[in-house]
């Protein structure tokens, strides 16, 4: 299974523990003994029976290592570009189209007889899909079609993409283009200065902008890595955990949250869809059920 459903699984199961409450901690019959027992005050929305019966696994002792993730100089670097974008300004520009501009065109994609997309004016009521040149969203060739174009022109050609293509929709298609330009967009970056640092970020220099910015990614690491030992121990304890006579609208429940976790993921792969981003990545009907089931597991452990 691809990288994509190992992350979806980890949110899902960080949004499976933040969202089951716990039980008191004053209670003191939570021992595991080894028999099966039923639970009992959940508040998950959830009933006793919807559980089942649950035989909680091995979660005394257990032992995993703890991953420490260090900050390099390039991580910074990419840090601070990251809050450097967000002073970043766009303007329209009367000329050719360059490298790292956008471009606002209307377009249509045909694979023969059909339209595999359609950004025209006259099919929806926007201003434009936009390209970014470098990108190579529709390839290299097709950035390299839309470079030197200003607003107003107009293109036609064809593309045939390989059968490995990201999109699924394109690979190993000859498609036929339909382009008018609408605009060129250049984006100009601030220059890291210390005049910049001072006057527009508020830090006194760039050593402590560095200094912030390593304080912030050490905190996210920490984070991600008490995320990632919390989510190895409750693995273990899942893989020893029984469960039977769970109801249908549990196990349903946790299908949807699975696929809201999708669907919220898709915009950050570039899909429009979850269903875009399943056929991405090739995840099945089965790696759907798998994830659900081992949500429920994981509900019923952290409830237990």
């Amino acid at each position: 299974m691809r990288r994509l459903v190992i992350f979806c699984l980890a949110v899902t199961m960080s949004v499976t523990m933040a969202g089951c409450s716990k039980k008191d901690s004053k209670d003191t019959s939570k021992e595991n003994t080894g028999e099966t027992t039923v639970l009992d005050d959940n508040k998950d929305g959830f009933s006793d029976e919807a559980y089942g019966n649950v035989e909680l696994g091995q979660y005394k002792g257990l032992e995993e290592q703890k991953v420490i993730y260090s900050v390099s100089d390039e991580d910074i670097d990419e840090e601070i570009n990251g809050m450097i974008g967000e002073y970043e300004e766009y303007k329209e520009v009367d000329r050719a189209s360059k490298m790292e501009d956008y471009v606002t065109v209307y377009m249509t994609i045909k694979s023969g007889s059909e339209i595999v997309y359609d950004f025209s004016e006259e099919s929806e009521d926007f201003e434009g899909y936009e390209i970014l040149i470098g990108y190579n969203e529709f390839g290299e060739a097709f950035d390299e079609k839309l470079t030197g174009v200003k607003a107003g022109d107009k293109l036609q050609f064809s593309e045939e993409f390989d059968k490995d293509f990201e999109d699924d929709n394109l690979a190993g298609k000859k498609v036929d283009f339909d382009i008018e330009v609408v605009k060129v967009t250049e984006v100009i970056t601030p220059v890291l200065t210390e005049d910049f640092v001072k006057n527009e970020m508020g830090y006194d220099s760039i050593e402590k902008l560095r200094e912030e910015a390593k304080k912030n990614l050490d905190a996210m690491n920490e984070e991600n890595s008490e995320a990632e030992l919390e989510e190895l121990l409750i693995q273990q304890i899942i893989k020893s955990t029984k469960i039977e006579g769970y109801s249908e609208e549990l196990l349903e429940e946790c299908k949807k949250s699975v696929e809201e976790v999708y669907e919220n993921s898709a915009s950050m792969w570039g899909a429009s869809s979850k269903q875009e981003l399943y056929e991405m990545f090739e995840v099945t009907d089965e790696d759907i059920e798998k994830e659900a089931y081992e949500q429920l597991c994981g509900r019923a452990v952290i409830n237990k």
